[in-house]
């Protein structure tokens, strides 16, 4: 099922996203256990974004176990060569797909700007392929963002039972865009299978949204777009069910949203 996709990437796409992930994480107590393994799936033409995950994560887990997997063999060799000439060493990159993702040994594993370019069918099933390489309780972080990453939407999708769990989603919405802000382009920066043709998740998000776009248009006449976004939040996480008001979170741009029976429950 695996398809060598674009793989572009820039320096510094996913820094804010792998910020929040791991301090999230971090709060679980997630880190508790040195030695953990860690993936990034499909991590593209070049190994940037890799790379600076990993050194995130060796912040937290000194003795991390930090890999590099992607399907396109020359992208590989091409990591190989990028962390030889930075005399990187601690890292491994190798060639592989969703089912190669581990042996129900990692701990977290980042897949994002991956399953953009495959159908809603074809992604339910890489998730499942991704979670059975996770051991119990690991993380799998999923999604979409634009070139610079700071439109974004990413599922949290972790391990209970030997089954996929999936927690909720990721919206991340930096401020300061050109053109400035709105809830409903989130649409356009989603999970693979939360986008149109999606089904109940698609119709479930929509709802979300039309709720956050009416409480951001509430507070038209606050004028700092950083307190209108913060203000927006506060009245969604009134009105929707699932959305959880985090200080630092929205202050990075970021919602969290885990709806019961919407796009969080058993997959």
């Amino acid at each position: 099922m695996d398809k060598i996709t674009r793989g572009k990437t820039r320096a510094g796409r996913l820094d804010a996203l792998d910020r929040v992930v791991l301090r999230w994480l971090d709060e679980g107590a997630f880190f508790e256990e040195p030695g953990g393994k860690y993936v990034d799936l499909g991590f593209g033409a070049s190994a940037v974004t890799a790379l600076a995950m990993f050194e995130r994560i060796r912040q937290m887990d000194a003795q991390a176990n930090c890999t590099g997997m992607d399907v396109d063999a020359m992208r590989v060799e091409e990591a190989w060569r990028e962390c030889e000439a930075l005399k990187v060493s601690e890292y491994s990159w190798l060639q592989g797909g969703f089912a190669e993702v581990g042996d129900d040994d990692v701990r977290l594993c980042r897949a994002m700007n991956v399953l953009r370019q495959y159908g809603v069918e074809e992604a339910v099933r890489a998730h499942a392929q991704m979670v059975r390489g996770l051991c119990e309780g690991g993380v799998l972080i999923e999604g979409s963002c634009d070139r610079k990453g700071e439109r974004l939407g990413a599922h949290v999708i972790e391990r209970r039972g030997g089954e996929g769990f999936r927690r909720g989603v990721f919206l991340m919405c930096r401020q300061g865009l050109d053109g400035g802000f709105a809830p409903r382009m989130m649409r356009d920066w989603l999970p693979q299978d939360l986008r149109r043709g999606a089904g109940r998740g698609h119709q479930v998000f929509v709802e979300f949204l039309d709720v956050w776009m009416a409480s951001f248009l509430e507070c038209g006449g606050v004028r700092d777009r950083d307190e209108r976004f913060a203000r927006s939040v506060e009245l969604l996480a009134e009105r929707c069910e699932g959305v959880e008001y985090c200080e630092w979170m929205v202050q990075e741009g970021v919602v969290w949203w885990s709806p019961e029976g919407g796009v969080s429950g058993v997959m």
